[in-house]
């Protein structure tokens, strides 16, 4: 179920990026080319998985359209109750299963880079790269317990490829969140992002 959820996020993206092309103007331009500061209010939905687990995010902040970098404030959160297990500290033999739900605060902040550039009607539309952080404190519920048996602050980096439109940005890229549990941290993040009194002037 993954690997079609991938594909289909893949083949979404590229038909996207080959409709707002086609009959265009495309050049390459600077990665570290800046302009004049261009604050914006954004919102954001992101969903980051991998064959085990699934989280979605929602969160506002600033989006910086002349600098390429945002910081918004987010909230991501596990859908449903997901099974863990936990082994007993005094007997190795002996496990606890409990059904947990996953709450993520955080601050992420990002910086792109886009080497591609390309004009359809008055729209500049440009993709590229982009490295982002999320600064958070992640808390788990336990149903049936009183206290959470997993909390913690962490950092979890990311890198991927990022696609900016008129007033919308799609990114897709890897993300490494180490819950602190057996399961990998190695995770799929996609990210739609929309801007608010955006008027880039190019």
């Amino acid at each position: 179920m993954t690997n079609r959820l991938l594909y289909t996020l893949f083949a979404l993206i590229f038909l996207m990026s080959v409709s707002f092309s086609s009959k265009a103007q495309m050049y390459t331009r600077n990665p570290f080319q800046v302009s004049y500061f261009q604050p914006h209010f954004g919102i954001n939905a992101e969903t980051y998985f991998n064959g085990s687990d699934i989280l979605f995010s929602f969160g506002l902040g600033l989006e910086e359209t002349g600098y390429d970098f945002s910081a918004s404030f987010n909230i991501g959160f596990r859908p449903y109750l997901k099974k863990v297990r936990f082994q007993d500290e005094q007997n190795e033999n002996l496990y606890y299963q409990y059904r947990e739900r996953i709450t993520l605060f955080s601050i992420d902040l990002e910086k792109r880079f886009y080497f591609l550039e390309y004009s359809k009607g008055d729209n500049i539309n440009r993709v590229g790269a982009y490295a982002k952080g999320k600064f958070g404190y992640l808390y788990a519920n336990y149903r049936g317990l009183s206290e959470s048996l997993n909390q913690r602050f962490l950092i979890a980096p990311g890198a991927g490829a990022s696609w900016e439109f008129k007033n919308a940005r799609l990114s897709l890229g890897y993300l490494f969140l180490d819950d602190g549990s057996e399961r990998s941290s190695n995770m799929i993040d996609f990210t739609i992002s929309l801007f608010f009194n955006k008027n880039r002037e190019e």
